[in-house]
């Protein structure tokens, strides 16, 4: 019974210390996901999941994408309201991507493109709430 208490703990501890990811890191993961095609893993960066079938018509239509340049968006102070709010975040991001030759629902070009990612603390964790043109 002690031994099984001890495993118990020692779990719950395991769990407990998870490093939770930074909010670059959830936007690198999110092109690596892609890559490897981790649906769930790809899901869990978003405050909202994407459909389903959005997902899949993604990871279909991508052969292979990868981060050229990642930077923070320094806010405006023209457009920034009052207070800054410190759970939130935006990253430029400038990524090459080659899409598979058969792919449905893509109609893009391969190469070179570039996406605003908006992250919003959520439970204390940085999840993707937009992913948009500049």
């Amino acid at each position: 019974m002690k031994k099984i208490i001890l495993i118990l703990t020692v779990f719950l501890l395991l769990i407990g210390c998870q490093k939770k990811m930074t909010s670059k890191q959830v936007v690198e993961n999110y092109f690596n996901y892609i890559n490897e095609k981790n649906e769930e893993g790809f899901n869990n960066l978003f405050a909202v999941p994407l459909k389903p079938e959005d997902t899949e018509t993604l990871f279909k239509g991508i052969k292979e994408i990868k981060i050229r340049e990642i930077n923070v968006v320094e806010k405006d102070e023209h457009l920034m309201e009052k207070e800054e709010k410190e759970d939130e975040i935006t990253y430029y991001v400038d990524f090459d991507l080659i899409y598979n030759e058969n792919n449905e629902g893509i109609t893009y070009n391969d190469g070179g493109d570039t996406r605003n990612f908006y992250l919003k603390k959520v439970k204390g964790e940085w999840k993707i709430i937009s992913i948009g043109l500049l």
